[in-house]
C-alpha cells in the first residue's frame, strides 16, 4: 500500500474518534509525543522484565537502576493571569539509584515492587531542590485471559502539574488500584477497574508562597470505578464497552472544583506486526457537588493512537486526544478542554542509534464557571497550543542508554485578549542504566 494511502487511512481513523467532542477522566497534563494510551502486551512486558533481571537470589529477581535524567536547560516565558511568573532560564536535573524486585509465585502470579528515589536539582531555584520518593508494590496474575492486578504506589513526580502553565514542579500521587479481567465465554470476558488517587503539591510554602499556593489549588482525591465487557474476535483484536462512576474531592484551601458523575465508554485495540491501533471514547456527565464552582461537563473525551511499522527500523504514528482539565490560570473558568493532534516518526540510524521526532498542534478551550457548557464544550477563550521535539537514543551497552534531545511548547491566547503567551524551550539529556519512566505492568 503506498505511503500516501496509508497516511490517508490513519487520518480517517483518527478523525472518527476526534470529530465529536472526545475518553478518560480528568487529566491535568498529557505528555507530548503520542505515547500509546494502553499497551496490549502488559503480560509480555512483565515476563520480559523478570527474565532480564540482572541479579538472582533463588526465585527472587532483582534489577538495579541508576540514572541521571532530565538534565535540561530550560528557557521559559510562562507568565500567567494568576500573578505567578516563571519567566527565566535555569538548569535542572534528576539523579537517582533504585531497585526493582520480582518474585514469581507459582506459574501464573508475580509479586513485584520498586524503590526508585531520586534527587531533583535546580541551579538557581535552590528552594526547590529535594529528594523525591518513588515506591510501589503489586501482585499480578495472568492465566489465559484471566488477569488480576493489585497495586499500591507513592510517587513524587517531577514534571508539569498542568498543561496550562509551562513550569516544572513536584507533586505526589498516592494510588491504590485493582484491575481484573475474567473470561466468561471463549471470546468474551468481564473487565473491571477501581482506583483511589490522592494528588498533593510538594512545593515549600515558606520558601515560595506564590508558587506553593498556586499549585496547591489542584490538591484533591480522585476515585474512579468502571466495569464492562471485552470481546476478542481474534488474537490481535480487542473490543470493549462499559460504564463507570467518578468522584473528585478537592482539599480544603484548594480550588472549589469538587464534582461527581457517571460515564460510559468504548474501546478498540488492534495489534499486528506492522500496524497497531488503540482507540478510546468516553461519554461523561460530571456535576458539581454542594459548594463547588465546577461548571459541569456533559460531553465526550478520548484518544487515538495509530502506528504503522513497515519494518523494524521504522515506525510512523498519528495520535490525538481530547481531555478535560481543571483551570488554574483563568479566573472565570472552572475547566478547559485540552485537545491535540500530532504525528511522529521513530527511525533507526544504525545498530545503536534511534531517532524519534514529533510535532503536534491543539488548543485549550475554557468553560465558564457559571452556567452550563455549550454543546461543543467550549468557552469564550481558546488558546492555541503547539509542541514539537526531537530525541536521539544511543545504546552504549546492555540497558545503559544515553538520550539527547530538544523540545519546545508554545501557548498562544487569542489575539486582542491582552493575555501573555507562554513558551518553554528545553535541551534535554538522559543517561540511565536499567531505568525508564515505566515502572508497572
Amino acid at each position: 500500500m503506498p505511503a500516501l494511502t496509508i497516511c490517508a487511512v490513519f487520518s480517517t481513523l483518527t478523525s472518527l474518534v476526534l470529530s465529536p467532542p472526545l475518553a478518560a477522566q480528568v487529566r491535568q497534563y498529557t505528555p507530548p509525543g503520542g505515547g500509546a494510551a494502553e499497551a496490549l502486551g502488559r503480560q509480555k512486558a512483565l515476563e520480559q522484565a523478570v527474565e532480564e533481571a540482572r541479579w538472582h537470589a533463588g526465585p527472587l529477581r532483582l534489577d538495579p537502576a541508576i540514572w541521571i535524567s532530565d538534565l535540561a536547560w530550560a528557557d521559559s516565558t510562562a507568565g500567567g493571569t494568576s500573578g505567578v511568573d516563571a519567566t527565566g532560564s535555569d538548569l535542572t536535573a534528576r539523579a537517582g539509584v533504585g531497585l526493582r524486585a520480582y518474585l514469581p509465585v507459582g506459574a501464573k502470579t508475580t509479586l513485584a515492587a520498586y524503590a526508585l528515589p531520586e534527587y531533583v536539582w535546580w541551579k538557581e531555584r535552590a528552594d526547590e531542590r529535594r529528594v523525591n520518593q518513588r515506591f510501589g508494590i503489586g501482585a499480578f496474575t495472568y492465566f489465559n485471559r484471566l488477569a488480576i492486578a493489585v497495586t499500591a504506589q507513592r510517587d513524587d513526580d517531577f514534571g508539569f502539574a498542568t498543561g496550562e502553565i509551562l513550569q516544572r514542579t513536584t507533586s505526589r500521587q498516592e494510588e491504590v488500584a485493582l484491575e481484573l479481567e475474567v473470561p466468561l465465554l471463549r471470546r468474551l470476558s468481564l473487565f473491571g477497574r477501581g482506583s483511589d488517587t490522592k494528588t498533593t503539591s510538594l512545593l515549600d510554602a515558606v520558601a515560595d508562597p506564590a508558587f506553593a499556593d498556586f499549585f496547591a489549588g489542584l490538591d484533591r482525591d480522585d476515585r474512579s470505578y468502571r466495569g464492562g465487557i471485552r470481546y476478542y474476535p481474534g488474537s490481535r483484536v480487542r473490543l470493549g464497552a462499559g460504564a463507570g462512576h467518578s468522584e473528585s474531592d478537592f482539599a480544603p484551601g484548594a480550588l472549589e472544583r469538587s464534582n461527581t458523575g457517571d460515564f460510559w465508554y468504548a474501546e478498540v485495540g488492534y495489534d499486528r506486526p506492522k500496524l497497531g491501533i488503540d482507540l478510546a471514547y468516553e461519554q461523561n456527565r460530571l456535576q458539581a457537588t454542594v459548594g463547588s464552582e465546577f461548571a459541569g461537563f456533559d460531553g465526550s473525551t478520548g484518544g487515538a493512537h495509530i502506528e504503522w511499522r513497515p519494518r523494524e527500523s521504522l515506525s510512523a504514528r498519528l495520535y490525538g486526544s481530547r481531555r478535560i482539565a481543571y483551570s488554574l490560570l483563568e479566573a472565570d473558568a472552572s475547566a478547559y478542554l485540552d485537545e491535540s493532534f500530532g504525528a511522529g516518526v521513530d527511525l533507526s540510524l544504525g545498530w545503536r542509534l534511534r531517532l524519534n521526532l514529533y510535532g503536534e498542534t491543539g488548543s485549550h478551550r475554557y468553560q465558564a464557571v457559571a452556567g452550563p457548557p455549550s454543546p461543543s464544550g467550549s468557552g469564550d477563550r481558546v488558546d492555541d497550543v503547539e509542541r514539537y521535539g526531537v530525541d536521539l537514543k544511543i545504546e552504549l551497552m546492555r540497558k545503559l542508554n544515553l538520550r539527547v534531545g530538544y523540545r519546545e511548547t508554545r501557548i498562544s491566547p487569542p489575539a486582542g485578549a491582552g493575555l501573555p503567551g507562554q513558551k518553554i524551550s528545553e535541551i534535554v539529556a538522559n543517561l540511565g542504566f536499567g531505568y525508564g519512566q515505566g515502572t508497572w505492568y
